[in-house]
């Protein structure tokens, strides 16, 4: 028998094996393949389990440690809040550059009016 001690640990016939789903019964001599994933999301802190194989063997039980691990992405902001200078890159704003230059003709108009 084939058993994870956590839910959040799945086990499954991989690929083209012709075992069943666990727990399953080999014969003497016959081999099988298993995936074994861990079914956390990125946010989750690190959770350990042990995968047991149990049957009529020497010794009678088996034990593997697991270990899983979320790791949290990074949010990324490649566009700099909107504004491709902020973003590091060489390329111009060309919303930036009209706001410069309707900034400079209020002034302008402002400064031609007070006189």
């Amino acid at each position: 028998m084939l058993a994870a001690s956590s839910a959040r640990f799945t086990v499954a016939p991989a690929a083209q094996s012709p075992c069943g789903t666990p727990p399953f019964a080999l014969a003497v001599g016959a081999s099988c393949s298993v995936q074994l994933a861990w079914v956390g999301v990125a946010g989750d802190a690190a959770e350990t389990a042990t995968l047991t194989v149990t049957g009529d063997m020497q010794p009678t039980t088996a034990t593997v440690s697991l270990h899983g691990q979320g790791l949290a992405q990074a949010p990324a902001n490649s566009g700099g809040g909107g504004c491709t200078i902020g973003a590091g890159t060489s390329a111009a704003d060309p919303l930036l550059a009209g706001m410069a230059v309707l900034a400079a003709a209020l002034v302008w108009r402002r400064r031609r009016a007070a006189r």
